[in-house]
């Protein structure tokens, strides 16, 4: 009953006493919660809302009372929540700072919600909330000195526990949830172990911390400092025994690695202040993995809680992470990986080769001779990387070069040598010195995060072209591309494919360096690059030049840098996103980079198809550069300007091969020409396929495109392919064709299920193909109704139910290659106007389907007349 004489102060005095009374054991515990709870009960609102904890306690009161009568529940039952006698098992503790922070309307709304969390959880006994934990002071230089780091840090050892620093807003509820390491194997361990997660945040323990911290195991407090509530004081929370920390500590303090586990001796021998740098990194990763199962799980089969609002609220969180920290956690995890391979080939490889031969790099090698275990090695390794280098980016460049001048052939790849240490030490240095964890490149230059996606950021360091970042080819926002059956994979949610970039297996060794092409199409690989070597005029490829893929799915355009050995070949998609492809000097294939590197995933089937394609274009633009007579005349220079239908702000040098030869009319010239063009011009048939100028501003469509690729024809800027109608084999060559033409315009990259069905168009009858484009008409909601080939430019005829139709014209005019004109336009619209006086009053709508193109005037005419004009890559 109220008691409106009874004030706060007393309301104090008489708590403080009864609590004192139980300490001394006077009363038991069951007295103590009965006769605290007649004290509440006296309060009145008003003197209640003066006490910090007495704010809470009527919030407390407000949602058992609310959630009793709403769902029907014993209050008794509800009441078990607020226990603060926590139990050894409890995994879950929720608490508040009070009414200093919080109005009675906050502290209402959020205890509601987790009581409401508490009954959907099947009122787990685990799960508690303390309320406002009591405070006690602390000297301020000890917080000062906590680092605050955002996902994951090891924690910070404190009196009879550890003391955690949060500088976020002391409004609201909050709560962490203790790991534990029941039921895990005691040969299973990490370098770091979670032990607290706090909101956002995951706190770890290493062996030297468990040891420390176990001697409390039977007493544990966390000491919170809320920086934005205090400066010198702290709350703290009593765990007591708590099994699920206790687990955890005595699993790390006593966990003895086993001899045979060779790759964790590994990892304890790593510098301790890497250990932050993984806490950091593990913390992130966490953090992706608690909101992705929430994603997932979202509360099924809750009834009082908004299981679609925790699922937006967790992707929200997923997609406002840091795309820096998710390139520092790239940086961190290669980082390790790298150097955890090192150590670990450097030990096989001293225990084989105890006088092992160093071509020249012993003031890298010779200190690692005196190493005498996992640890010796470590220590070298670090020590060495840490010591300055003038020259490192020549030296770096130069010993990369010596490194991949030779192939890595399919019988060694599992096998590693010299230079294979020499490589991942080079990489090592590289990562070490100059990208502040991550976030650089040696030229200075900060990796620009603006345009990148997640993905792009988390698989930066795992997955970027080293040799190439050596030479400085990559810059700042060029990012590795991933492309999956047509698909650019790094546009996906990185959530989704998490576990994937997380297991995906390192390859401390060089990637195999080899494919086998169909044999005929490595036949002709092998011609280009011989003929294009031994051909050439003697003039490099002009340096970092482009080449715009107009008509490319996924690729806007391939950029080219040659070197003294080397030539570097990029293909770039919108984002500026780079896959990379190398070919050395003297050789007659490619390195297949693009095959082995495993960036782009298909159908092996189809990814064999499309690698035949892709590396004969690469190879034939080479043979262009490199052969090309008169080139600066033929290959016209465009400027330093954006790639078209890129989003990048990244000018690139942009050439483009002319239609036709520009060249020198000297007699000396003639000669060179009439010999470089000798070729027999006999061919048999009515006509061989060709290729066809376009008015300017046109392009072909798709169809001809295929049709051309699947015969190896080039199709230059501004022309067409006519299609043969008996196929000339014998005495014919290409060759002219060839030189002429722009090598990688077209489809660089075309998943074969779309290849093969623009073949299937070329090859179809009229007949196939107008019952191609009815089955078009009838997918968007119309019933063909009646055809007639011969009625005088109507093919198809289309109704909905409510009356609507359709008329539509099909032309395929593929094998002519001629375009669709103006007249075919009006013609539809003749015809159609005559239907009208036989049909009535109806709404009509008019429609050209084609395989090939349309002029600019028939562009005209079908926008006047409200014709809509369609080609056969328009429709599914």
């Amino acid at each position: 009953m109220k008691d409106y004489n009874y004030t706060n102060k007393k309301f104090e005095r008489d708590s403080n006493s009864l609590l004192q009374r139980f300490h001394n054991n006077e009363i038991n515990l069951e007295t103590f919660r009965t006769e605290n709870k007649k004290l509440h009960n006296k309060l009145s609102t008003k003197e209640i809302l003066k006490n910090s904890r007495g704010l809470n306690a009527a919030a407390r009161l407000a949602a058992i009372d609310k959630v009793s009568r709403e769902h029907n529940i014993d209050q008794k039952k509800l009441e078990e929540f607020y226990n603060t006698d926590l139990s050894p098992d409890c995994n879950i503790v929720n608490f508040n700072l009070g009414g200093d922070f919080n109005t009675l309307n906050q502290a209402c709304e959020f205890e509601l919600s987790l009581l409401k969390g508490f009954v959907d959880q099947k009122f787990d006994p685990n799960i508690r909330d303390i309320g406002v934990p009591t405070t006690e002071d602390i000297d301020y230089s000890i917080i000062k000195n906590i680092d605050n780091v955002k996902h994951g840090e090891l924690v910070q050892p404190y009196k009879n526990g550890i003391l955690i620093k949060k500088d976020i807003s002391c409004k609201g509820s909050h709560f962490f949830c203790l790991y534990n390491n029941i039921g895990i194997k005691e040969t299973i361990k990490n370098i770091v172990d979670p032990i607290i997660r706090m909101g956002d945040k995951t706190y770890f323990v290493t062996k030297d911390l468990a040891d420390r911290l176990i001697k409390h195991k039977d007493n544990f407090t966390i000491y919170f400092a809320f920086t934005r509530a205090h400066k010198n004081k702290v709350f703290k929370i009593n765990l007591g025994k708590n099994n699920n920390l206790n687990s955890v500590l005595e699993h790390v303090s006593k966990f003895k690695t086993p001899e045979s586990d060779l790759s964790f001796k590994i990892y304890e021998s790593l510098p301790k202040h890497l250990f932050d740098d993984v806490a950091s990194m593990n913390g992130l990763f966490d953090f992706i993995d608690m909101n992705n199962d929430q994603v997932k799980e979202a509360y099924k089969g809750s009834v009082l809680i908004d299981s679609e609002g925790f699922k937006m609220a967790a992707i929200k969180k997923l997609n406002s992470i840091s795309k820096t920290d998710l390139l520092k956690a790239s940086y961190t995890f290669t980082y390790v990986q790298k150097a955890v391979s090192f150590i670990n080939m450097m030990t096989t490889y001293l225990s084989n080769h105890r006088d092992m031969p160093t071509e020249g790099l012993e003031t890298l090698f010779d200190p690692f001779k005196k190493s005498k275990n996992i640890q010796d090695t470590s220590d070298i390794l670090f020590k060495s990387l840490k010591e300055p280098s003038k020259d490192f980016s020549k030296v770096f460049s130069k010993t990369k070069k010596q490194i991949y001048f030779n192939r890595s052939v399919k019988d060694n790849i599992e096998k590693f040598s010299l230079q294979c240490l020499v490589d991942v030490f080079v990489d090592l240095y590289y990562m070490h010195n100059n990208t502040e964890n991550g976030i650089k490149l040696s030229t200075d230059n900060y990796l620009d995060t603006q345009n990148a996606s997640q993905i792009d950021c988390l698989y930066y360091w795992k997955y970027s072209d080293y040799f190439s970042m050596a030479h400085g080819h990559l810059g700042n926002k060029d990012y590795p591309l991933f492309l999956e059956k047509g698909e650019i994979f790094n546009n996906r949610n990185m959530w989704e494919h998490f576990d994937e970039f997380r297991n995906s297996p390192h390859h401390p060794k060089r990637y195999n360096e080899t494919f086998e092409l169909d044999k005929e199409i490595k036949d002709k690989v092998s011609l280009i690059l011989k003929e294009a070597m031994n051909q050439e005029t003697g003039l490099l490829i002009p340096y970092n030049a482009c080449v715009e893929l107009q008509d490319d799915f996924n690729f806007r355009y391939a950029r080219f840098i040659e070197t003294e050995k080397f030539i570097h070949i990029f293909l770039h998609d919108e984002n500026d996103r780079y896959l990379s492809e190398l070919y050395c000097k003297g050789e007659d294939e490619f390195r297949y980079w693009l095959v082995n590197r495993k960036q782009i995933f298909d159908e092996p089937e189809n990814l064999k198809k499309m690698f035949n394609r892709l590396y004969i274009k690469l190879a034939a633009c080479i043979r262009d550069w490199k052969v090309l007579i008169e080139r600066d005349s033929t290959m016209t220079y465009r400027g330093c300007k954006i790639p078209k239908g890129v989003k990048s702000d990244v000018k690139r040098i942009i050439y483009l091969p002319r239609v036709r030869y520009k060249t020198n009319p000297s007699k000396e010239q003639r000669n060179r020409e009439k010999i470089f063009y000798n070729e027999s011009r006999k061919f048999s048939g009515e006509r061989r396929a060709h290729i066809r100028r376009l008015p300017n501003g046109m392009k072909p469509s798709k169809t001809q495109l295929v049709l051309a690729e699947s015969n190896n024809v080039y199709i230059p800027e501004n022309y067409t392919y006519v299609k043969e109608s008996i196929w000339g084999k014998n005495n014919m060559t290409q060759r002219q064709i060839r030189y002429r033409t722009k090598s990688l315009n077209g489809l660089l990259y075309c998943p074969d299920q779309e290849f093969e069905k623009h073949k299937d168009i070329s090859e179809m009858g009229f007949c196939g193909f107008e019952e191609h484009c009815g089955k078009y008409i009838e997918s968007i909601g119309y019933e063909v109704y009646k055809r007639n080939n011969y009625d005088g430019g109507i093919d198809i005829r289309g109704i909905k139910k409510d009356g609507s139709r359709i008329f539509v014209q099909c032309k395929h005019y593929i094998k002519s290659g001629e375009p669709i004109g103006p007249n075919v336009v009006r013609e539809l619209k003749g015809s159609t106007d005559l239907e009208k006086k036989d049909i009535g009053e109806c709404d009509i709508k008019m429609m050209i389907i084609s395989s090939t193109r349309y002029t600019n005037k028939a562009l005209e005419a079908a926008e006047k007349l409200n014709i809509k004009l369609m080609k056969t890559e328009d429709i599914e």
